[in-house]
């Protein structure tokens, strides 16, 4: 009997192992689902977008990871230069949407003007015409430094919550 008990625990044993090893490969992997990288590689992307033949935004990126269904690239060390608001943001990795062309990123994102550099973890390009975040904000002058809860920038206006400043 003691026989039969050993190799049959034991086998009961690895089932159980393997079943609770693929739970939790399938719940480690799960959020990837819905966009898979599709093994297509782009090594120093550039994309240029045009309005009427002005150019209005250019996108630059060390590398870019399509997903299965190309509507996606993943990119790293992303640089985008607004020319006509004389703006330049770069952040540690971003998604590209190739239909609506949207571009996140997210990662110690830094952004130029003349004569301020501004500050936030993650920040939303919705086709060249609005930068969103909700995440803090910092923007630092010469003279001011201006902290504030998420934002909203178009041509003409910035917008930001909650917010202090200190003037130098």
């Amino acid at each position: 009997m003691k026989k039969i008990l050993l190799p049959s625990a034991l086998f009961i044993a690895i089932v159980f192992v393997v079943f609770f090893i693929g739970i939790a490969f399938k719940k480690e992997n799960s959020n990837n689902d819905a966009i898979r990288p599709s093994g297509s590689f782009i090594e120093g992307l550039r994309i240029a977008h045009r309005e009427g033949g002005t150019l209005r935004w250019s996108l630059s990126s060390k590398s870019a990871l399509l997903s299965e269904d190309e509507e996606f690239a993943y990119l790293r060390e992303v640089k985008v230069t607004l020319p006509d608001r004389d703006i330049e943001v770069s952040g540690e990795r971003g998604t590209y949407d190739m239909e609506s062309k949207d571009l996140s990123m997210k990662g110690d994102i830094k952004a130029w003007t003349k004569d301020y550099v501004i500050k936030t973890e993650s920040i939303k390009l919705q086709a060249g015409h609005e930068l969103l975040t909700e995440d803090t904000v910092v923007l630092e002058g010469k003279r001011l430094k201006i902290q504030g809860k998420g934002l909203k920038a178009t041509h003409d206006k910035w917008i930001l919550k909650d917010v202090t400043a200190e003037f130098f």
